[in-house]
């Protein structure tokens, strides 16, 4: 199993060929994702799929939809990454509100999706200062 440390997050990521395990060390954030997960099931072909929860373990098992995006297909994607998130909000009334290329992959047939909803909320308030040029708000 591979293993990626995430310092910004502090949360602990194990990545499999299907799956993501993802433990939460801070369990706001967790119920965050997880909350988002449950409300928006079935609704988008391009966020992860929820397959597991365990709120004694704060362990998300979600679908590995790919590899994450880098900046410059971020800025020329922008328009089209906009547009999926408008549908979340549109459909579900949750907000990203940390979307930047670090959160979109990309599958084998081109597929983009948006991940990591741990900021997620129904509120528009934008929980990062980037360069306007690597995030969407």
């Amino acid at each position: 199993m591979n293993y990626d440390y995430l310092i910004s997050s502090h949360n602990k990521v194990f990545l499999r060929d299907s799956f993501i395990y993802k433990f939460f060390k801070s369990t706001p954030k967790y119920n965050r994702e997880k909350n988002f997960y449950l409300a928006t099931k079935d609704m988008f072909d391009f966020i992860p799929k929820l397959y597991y929860f365990s709120d004694k373990r704060r362990l998300l098992i979600i679908q590995n939809v790919g590899k994450r995006i880098k900046k410059q297909e971020f800025i020329e994607q922008q328009n089209y990454i906009k547009s999926l998130h408008d549908e979340i909000v549109k459909k579900s009334g949750y907000y990203h509100r940390d979307l930047y290329y670090k959160n979109i992959c990309k599958n084998s047939q081109n597929k983009y999706f948006i991940i990591d909803f741990e900021s997620s909320s129904k509120e528009n308030k934008n929980i990062h200062k980037r360069s306007k040029e690597f995030y969407i708000s």
